[in-house]
């Protein structure tokens, strides 16, 4: 299974990586091996990009706009983020950020600042996630995007407010 890690150097220039890696199944098996390993700068791409990626790898967002930060505390992995919602300024694509409250290299943005963001793609609860490593504002926007309209057939079902099989909702039948 492919898989991506973001580290930075430190102050001499080395990176000590140690990986955990465990298995999905009940197998039995033991024999992990760490093949094809690259270092290099984060890639630049469009979050349409990042959440079409085959692998997860490290990634760097430019000018996306914040359009929601919960006021809610997300816990991953015994540890308390903040989860922000960004978007591409053309509306095309939009992605959940983590971001670290505590770290000197992530600030936490209010809704409407445009964000440089390095991360690694993960997916906890079927959700595509950037976990974020470096956060910078790079401006802020007076009036955020609006937000995009759709009608309901765009969504699903045929007709307009079609009944739906099994309560509340869109009818995808």
């Amino acid at each position: 299974q492919p898989g991506g890690v973001m580290a930075e150097a430190g102050p001499d220039g080395v990176v000590t990586l140690f990986i955990d890696i465990a298995q999905r199944s009940n197998l039995q098996l033991h024999v992990n091996a760490v093949d094809d390993v690259s270092f290099g700068p984060p890639v630049p791409m469009k979050i349409g990009e990042v959440k079409r990626a085959v692998r997860c790898v490290g990634v760097q967002l430019n000018d996306v706009i914040a359009t929601y930060v919960s006021p809610d505390s997300y816990v991953y992995d015994s540890h308390s983020f903040v989860k922000v919602y960004v978007q591409e300024a053309d509306r095309s694509a939009g992605i959940a950020v983590l971001i670290d409250p505590f770290s000197v290299q992530q600030v936490v943005p209010a809704v409407g600042n445009k964000l440089t963001i390095t991360g690694t793609l993960m997916f906890p609860d079927a959700e595509a996630i950037l976990l974020a490593h470096t956060s910078k504002i790079t401006d802020h926007l007076s009036t955020p995007p609006a937000p995009l309209a759709l009608n309901q057939r765009s969504l699903g079902g045929r007709t307009f407010n079609q009944p739906t099989l099994s309560g509340p909702g869109l009818c995808n039948v």
